[in-house]
């Protein structure tokens, strides 16, 4: 089975972006707007579960990615294939916009 290319984890964060994929917490007890550091997941409607990482209070990478066929996409897998990871390839507004949903899921 092929992994999820960052490319096709992009296109699942504009999803998450135009309100297709609304955000629910993996775990209440962990939701990003009570993170500093470390990784917080969510799932996205459709069952896409994501695990994105805050480094001193900001998003700082998508870690990894799970599509519902159970694929999944790590960023050292794509990092260690010569590709940037997933959140690299949306722009600085679409990336704010990102965090802004991210602090929003409860």
């Amino acid at each position: 089975m092929e992994d999820v290319t960052s490319e096709e984890a992009a296109v699942v964060l504009r999803e998450i972006l135009a309100g297709i994929r609304p955000l629910v917490p993996v775990d209440s007890r962990r939701v990003w707007a009570m993170t500093a550091f470390g990784p917080v997941g969510v799932i996205a409607e459709g069952d896409w579960r994501c695990v994105f990482h805050a480094e001193d209070g900001s998003l700082d990478r998508l870690e990894s990615i799970r599509a519902p066929d159970g694929r999944e996409g790590h960023w050292t897998r794509w990092f260690a294939a010569g590709h940037v990871n997933a959140l690299l390839l949306l722009d600085d507004g679409e990336q704010q916009e990102l965090e802004i949903r991210l602090r929003e899921c409860r």
